[in-house]
């Protein structure tokens, strides 16, 4: 646990900005957070970098007022991209639509946020430091200015409207598969796209031999350009046009493709050795970090690297921050929006799929100028977001291992620790990681892997479990007495559940309730679980967990658990609308989703203090079949 980008050390911090327990005068006492919490992703600062997981700021403030007082300490010790911290300097000015509890105290909190990936660190310090964003916008300017003539050898093209000059902002690239009967190269966006409508067919026929199947039945052999969006800079309107991709603009990415780029850009192995490893990466050609950009992005990105890296701190780290913030949107992850460039809905571009490492068939080149202009109006939210952040600090560490911090320092702690095996962290910050020339120490990674090897490191749920109980071990050691620990968690394994809730008690917390915090736009395995190809939860629970001088007694076993959870559903869906006071039918029946019923009944076990060991996703569903009808997926 070492400090980050900062001279003054986790001791002195602590020295500077914790109070003193002291038992004799000590008269502190809250009742558990008990409101559920819907809170929406789309705010400026959340969008500001992309994270794997996020709990929106917005969500976290009502825990940290109801909790503390201001001033006090705040622990994070799994504190991904930051959000802990940026909740505890909005305590000071909570946002607009933040419904404060009743008695609590505006003011700012101080915060310890630590992270084992060097990645969410870097992201969580420059989320809470300030930063004079014109002075930056300046920077970034000259920059853009001084690399301008790079920029327009890599991506210049040529209007086919007026012959004049263009730029490159995107470039549609397609999978080609050989015909497993014929041997005839097929480009995917010829033979699979319906260019009227934008579906893209399941099964496809050769143009050749006319055999029909899936993309699965041939080899994938290569990956091409076949159309460029551009704009025009001779004065055209609109200034955006559109074509084929050109001979010579093939050409000119082949000349691209054969010359050394040279500046320093990462070339950290990807293979069999990463959890998230793929055959289809092999197939796709990506063995190293750098095979997942294009050649000609990857040059962009490495000469803007390395002008940045050549600026004076703190400029370099919001530069740095900018520039990772970019990466997202520029690697061969982006996809195709089938129906917005069909239909005239926008740009073509969507994201790569968050908490993956996934190369889609149809993938979207964002040029990497382009995607740092657009980035470029995003840095305004730092002007909104002029807060005190003096007392915050970032660490880099395992969250089970605290030993700087002293018994009973801590007045809260809030995190978000890892899901089991939902997310592989150091897989997903990989691409960031390696451009920070600083990456995860693996042997300490929370996670509980299922496709790696033995021999390539693979974790185990008792190694998981043996990390996460530590962690409980370690954030209850440092809690001061009588406070309280909010945990957000979300899996559909019971068995991770069993581990959370195990380690919590070894620790001697005493789970107090649970509350569900609801972030609204669901990822892309939520979606997948609404629609029943994922058992994933759609809501996270967020355990209240109280320190008490006493050790938690063990869950009771249930004796007859299908009766036990049957009546628990029967009763929530029985008197549904008196229990939560309905304003809308339609809100009612999201409380009836097999995945809303399975978190319900993880709650009221928890309350119980009954034991969930066997209470799975699928046998929740199990259950209602065989009480319930299912009607539209309710």
């Amino acid at each position: 646990m070492k400090s980050y980008n900062s001279d003054t050390t986790v001791e002195e911090f602590i020295a500077q900005h914790a109070t003193p327990y002291d038992e004799a005068t000590d008269n502190y006492f809250r009742e558990p957070f008990a409101k559920d919490t819907k809170v929406g992703k789309n705010s400026a600062i959340y969008n500001a970098h992309s994270y794997h997981t996020k709990v929106p700021p917005e969500g976290i403030v009502p825990y940290i007022l109801h909790y503390t007082e201001p001033g006090d300490l705040i622990l994070d010790p799994f504190c991904g991209s930051g959000m802990t911290g940026v909740a505890a300097m909005m305590c000071s000015r909570p946002p607009v639509g933040v419904e404060i509890p009743a008695g609590a105290k505006i003011g700012a909190r101080k915060a310890i946020l630590n992270d084992l990936s060097p990645a969410a660190c870097h992201i969580a310090y420059n989320y809470t430091r300030p930063i004079d964003v014109k002075a930056l916008k300046a920077e970034f300017d000259r920059i853009i200015h001084e690399l301008q003539p790079e920029f327009d050898w890599l991506y210049g093209t040529t209007c086919d409207r007026c012959n004049g000059l263009a730029v490159i902002q995107y470039t549609i690239w397609s999978d080609v598969y050989k015909c497993c009967r014929c041997g005839t190269h097929m480009v995917l966006w010829d033979v699979a796209v319906d260019h009227e409508s934008g579906a893209v067919r399941d099964a496809f026929a050769c143009p050749s031999c006319g055999f029909t199947g899936k993309k699965t039945k041939h080899a994938l052999v290569d990956c091409v350009p076949v159309k460029t969006i551009y704009e025009c800079k001779s004065g055209c309107k609109p200034k955006r046009g559109e074509h084929r991709t050109t001979a010579e603009e093939i050409r000119h990415i082949k000349e691209i493709e054969t010359k050394e780029i040279p500046y320093w850009y990462p070339t950290e192995p990807f293979g069999p050795g990463r959890e998230m490893w793929r055959g289809g990466h092999r197939d796709a050609g990506v063995t190293r970090v750098c095979d997942f950009y294009t050649r000609r992005n990857l040059w962009a990105l490495a000469v803007t690297w390395e002008s940045v890296t050549k600026r004076q701190t703190p400029i370099r780290y919001a530069l740095q921050f900018f520039l990772t913030a970019a990466m997202a949107e520029v690697t061969r992850q982006g996809r195709v929006q089938m129906s917005n460039y069909f239909h005239g809905g926008g740009g073509p571009f969507i994201p790569s799929l968050s908490g993956t490492l996934y190369l889609p068939s149809f993938s979207v080149e964002k040029a990497v100028p382009f995607a740092l202009q657009t980035k470029k109006d995003r840095l305004d939210f730092k002007m909104a977001f002029d807060l005190p952040s003096d007392g915050i600090t970032v660490t880099c560490g395992t969250g089970a291992d605290l030993r700087i911090v002293a018994d009973e320092t801590i007045d809260y702690v809030f995190t978000d620790p890892p899901f089991g095996s939902n997310i592989f962290y150091s897989d997903c910050s990989l691409l960031w990681e390696s451009w920070l020339q600083d990456l995860t120490d693996v042997k300490h990674e929370a996670v509980w892997n299922k496709s790696l090897k033995p021999q390539k490191g693979r974790k185990t749920l008792d190694d998981y479990h043996c990390i996460m109980t530590d962690a409980f071990a370690e954030m209850h050691r440092v809690l001061k007495s009588s406070r309280w620990a909010s945990v957000v968690f979300s899996n559909s394994d019971d068995r991770v559940w069993q581990v959370i809730r195990d380690g919590a008690a070894a620790a001697g917390f005493d789970l107090a309730n649970t509350m569900a915090l609801d972030k609204q736009r669901r990822s892309f395995k939520q979606i997948k679980g609404e629609k029943g190809e994922e058992n994933v939860v759609g809501t996270d629970i967020i355990m209240n967990l109280h320190k008490r001088s006493r050790v938690q007694v063990a869950a009771r076993a249930v004796a007859d658990l299908d009766e036990t959870v049957l009546g628990i559903l029967r009763h929530h869906l029985e008197t549904l609308p008196e229990r939560i006071q309905l304003d809308s039918r339609r809100y009612a029946d999201s409380l009836r989703t097999t995945d809303a019923l399975y978190s319900m009944v993880l709650q009221e076990l928890m309350e119980r203090k009954l034991s969930n060991r066997g209470v799975t996703m699928p046998y929740v569903d199990e259950v209602c079949r065989g009480a319930f009808k299912k009607v539209e997926g309710k």
